[in-house]
């Protein structure tokens, strides 16, 4: 049951470049974000500090197509403290970025954590 369709409250604001949704169900949480012009293998979605960051990565200088820098986060979102850090799931697909976060009804520990993103 989707309670509600805003982001979370929390003291840090980000103002994010990339336009997007949060909505908050019984038993996760699902962000989409729209990000065109990148594919996949493009996009590192990070969770630390219960922050939500989106990353893409840009082609270096190099001719080594493996070498890839990542650029500063392209979105952050800070998240709430029921939101599972250590188990979710990312896709990207038609231009837009779906990820999935579980809920606790006991906050947990702050981790760090890369998801795979799939297409």
């Amino acid at each position: 049951m989707n309670e509600q369709k805003h982001f979370p409250q929390n003291k840090k604001r980000f103002v994010n470049p990339l336009p997007a949704s949060f909505e908050k169900y019984d038993h996760y949480y699902k962000t989409e974000i729209c990000v065109t012009g990148v594919t996949a293998n493009d996009i590192s979605v990070l969770l630390h500090d219960h922050l939500l960051e989106v990353m893409i990565s840009e082609p270096s200088f190099s001719d080594e197509p493996v070498n890839r820098r990542k650029s500063s986060p392209v979105f952050k979102l800070p998240l709430p403290g029921d939101a599972d850090m250590e188990f979710g799931s990312a896709e990207y697909r038609d231009n837009k970025l779906t990820i999935y976060l579980s809920r606790f009804a006991d906050p947990l520990h702050c981790t760090s954590h890369e998801l795979v993103v799939y297409s």
